[in-house]
């Protein structure tokens, strides 16, 4: 499943290759767009792609505000508003940005599969080898990516993600680093076990669950599942820990260069199924396919 838009639709294209070229037939590509990209997507005309809408997902209450999001920033001199992508008419402040919208979709389009597996993968990323859901899966349950001591006292973010997933969840707000880290480049879910955090986070907040999440300020998908899982899921559903994150990630703005070829393919392990070029690292898309290639022929050898 891919969050997507019109500026990534030339990485997205790149993606989808690789889960065609990866991935058995019976794998489908969910992406979620905005209803503006929604046919520019379609028109990919893959049998494995299957395009979804945000506002597919959103309950009706949340309209589309982009067109004046300059407006609300100066108006509320809230300069880290972000870019506002949709109201709750039923909460219109503060506005909802686009940073957690994405997130939201994430989770209902997740809680609403009927698959063994769900793999969350941004258009930045490429699959580099084969793909198979028993790669994420051991005597039916979902491998949790899940690094103990990820999580320390400098990383402000990630402890305000803490903070707001254990809200959410009815949990003790208090924490304390080291904390667990559940963020990687690419992460598996348990669609069941999403459902039954969705319906947790209703029953704590009184009210529909995204509307729960839509009212934070600080929001990581990959911290509130995972403090799910780790803290009420089902003993046997936090069984399948890993701190292997199965994918070669470039996280740095620095652009890549195909000199750098080299050294990105020899830090590849022989378990990464995917690669991660940070799209913000402005590296061309041509250089993106080399760097890629390179890593798919250094693991075949």
């Amino acid at each position: 499943m891919t969050p997507s838009y019109a500026p990534d639709l030339a990485l997205f294209e790149d993606l989808h290759s690789s889960v065609v070229r990866f991935t058995a037939g019976e794998v489908r590509h969910r992406v979620i767009v905005p209803r503006r990209d929604e046919a520019l997507f379609t028109a990919i005309g893959s049998a494995r792609l299957v395009v979804s809408t945000v506002d597919d997902v959103l309950p009706a209450s949340f309209v589309s505000v982009a067109a004046v999001t300059d407006m609300v920033r100066r108006l509320s001199r809230v300069s880290a508003i972000g870019k506002i992508q949709q109201l709750d008419l039923t909460r219109p402040w503060l506005p909802v940005r686009g940073w957690i919208v994405q997130q939201v979709v994430k989770i209902a389009i997740a809680a609403e599969s009927t698959a063994s597996v769900v793999l969350l993968a941004d258009s930045d990323l490429a699959f580099v080898s084969t793909v198979a859901a028993d790669d994420f899966l051991r005597d039916g349950v979902v491998r949790l990516y899940s690094r103990a001591t990820g999580v320390h006292a400098g990383m402000a973010d990630h402890l305000d993600w803490h903070r707001s997933a254990r809200r959410l969840l009815g949990l003790d707000e208090t924490v304390t680093p080291p904390l667990p880290d559940h963020i990687c480049g690419l992460v598996a879910w348990d669609p069941r076990l999403v459902r039954s955090m969705v319906d947790h986070i209703a029953a704590v907040g009184g009210r529909h669950w995204i509307r729960c999440v839509t009212a934070e300020r600080h929001v990581s998908e990959f911290i509130l599942y995972g403090t799910y899982v780790a803290e009420l899921a089902d003993t046997r559903d936090r069984s399948f820990l890993s701190d292997d994150p199965r994918c070669l990630s470039h996280w740095s703005t620095d652009t890549l260069m195909e000199s750098d070829g080299l050294a990105f393919a020899s830090a590849a392990r022989p378990s990464d199924i995917a690669v991660q070029i940070q799209s913000t690292s402005c590296t061309t898309p041509e250089t993106r396919r080399y760097l890629t290639e390179s890593v798919i022929a250094r693991l075949a050898r």
